[in-house]
Formats: C-alpha cells, sequence, structure tokens
C-alpha cells in the first residue's frame, strides 16, 4: 500500500512546486492589446485518441488505438505562460502485435480492455500571434495509474511519469474563449508486475504513450 501512494505524494508535491515557482517565470509584463483575455483562471477539456509507442512485454503484446477524456485547471500568468493541472483518463485493448506470433498469454489478458489514468502539473509556454493563433510547447510530470482488468490476478499500479507535449490554440476575439488540438507523450516504467511470464517479459520497461486531442478552452 505504501509503495503505490509513494507516486501520488510526489505527483502532488510536484504540482504544489510548480504553482510556488510560476510567479518567478511570470514577473515580466506585456502590454494589454484588448483584443484577448490573457490573465486570469483557466478551466478547459479535451478528448481524443490514444496509442502505446512500444511494445510493453517484448513478446508481441501491444495496445490497439483506443480514446483519452480529460480536462485541468490552471492560471494563464500572461500571454506566453501558463501553469495546469491535469487528468487524463484514457483506455485501449491489448492485442497480439502486427505480424508477430502469438505470444505467451497466462493471465488471459489479450483482448481485455485496460484503463490509465494521467494526472499532473505542466507548464505551458504559447507564441500568440494577431490573428488569434497560438502555437504552444507543454512541458511536465504527475504520475499514471494502469488499470488491470479486475477478474485477474494481474494488480493495478502507479508510476512517476514525465508529460511533453505540443499544441496549437485559436482565441476568439474579445473572449476568453478558445479551441485547441494538442498531442502529449507520458513516459513511464511499465511494473514488475508483468503481462507474461516474468521470467520473459521484461521487467520495468519504459513505456511511450501518447494522446492527440481536441477541446474547449475558458481564461476568466
Amino acid at each position: 500500500m505504501f509503495h503505490e501512494r509513494v507516486p501520488r505524494v510526489a505527483a502532488l508535491g510536484g504540482i504544489l512546486t510548480l504553482l510556488a515557482v510560476a510567479p518567478a517565470f511570470a514577473q515580466a509584463t506585456y502590454p494589454e492589446e484588448g483584443r484577448y483575455r490573457e490573465r486570469g483562471p483557466i478551466l478547459y477539456v479535451d478528448g481524443g485518441g490514444f496509442s502505446v509507442l512500444r511494445d510493453v512485454t517484448q513478446e508481441g503484446l501491444d495496445f490497439k488505438t483506443g480514446y483519452n477524456v480529460g480536462g485541468g485547471l490552471g492560471y494563464q500568468f500572461n500571454r506566453y505562460l501558463a501553469i495546469r493541472a491535469s487528468f487524463n483518463y484514457a483506455r485501449a485493448e491489448l492485442q497480439t502485435s502486427s505480424g508477430a506470433p502469438a505470444a505467451p498469454d497466462p493471465y488471459g489478458l489479450r483482448s481485455r480492455n485496460f484503463g490509465k489514468y494521467f494526472y499532473g502539473g505542466d507548464f505551458q509556454i504559447r507564441y500568440p500571434s494577431r490573428i488569434g493563433l497560438a502555437p504552444y510547447v507543454v512541458l511536465g510530470g504527475g504520475a499514471v495509474t494502469v488499470d488491470m482488468p479486475s477478474d485477474t490476478r494481474v494488480k493495478d499500479f502507479t508510476k512517476p511519469a514525465g508529460k511533453v507535449g505540443a499544441g496549437l490554440g485559436y482565441t476568439f476575439p474579445g473572449s476568453g474563449a478558445s479551441v485547441f488540438a494538442e498531442y502529449d507523450g507520458w513516459v513511464y516504467k511499465w511494473d514488475n508486475n508483468s503481462l507474461l511470464d516474468p521470467t520473459v517479459a521484461n521487467r520495468d520497461r519504459t513505456q511511450w504513450d501518447s494522446t492527440w486531442s481536441a477541446g474547449v478552452r475558458y481564461v476568466f
């Protein structure tokens, strides 16, 4: 129980640290043009696809393309910098990798759906234009919880995770409302509780998961 709580505590600590240090990055001020709302609390929601970029077992098992939904809260300090606390839920089905022979499946997990939860914080660095378009990058971290099928012998686990992403937003003139498209990657270690016999499967294998989403965002 203790080792499952540690990543959650670390993720919360990371978010609080971001909130503490962000004002130091946002001290510079920029002229208000009155065209867009550039400071204030943020609320956003999004959803789209989910995929795993690496075979989790090295034995021919990976995940089909799935879906993700999420959202978060944050604060826009100026037109360039925001900080966000985010949450995403992704779901995908385990399958035999394309072109690979059928891998051993002693736990009966093939064709079963897995849930993955990401929660953490990030910096969003934007470069808005006068026409309302704003390309941006995202850098942060948190934790990923993998929710195994409940009627199996394989336990859920939580691991620290890094997050990196990029996107493009459009803000409507004279409003705090915007739409955006974003691509994110999660990087974390798979747990020792492998999908296969631990003697043949890779323990603590680094995973690369990705989400691509469209959403709406509002600065109050």
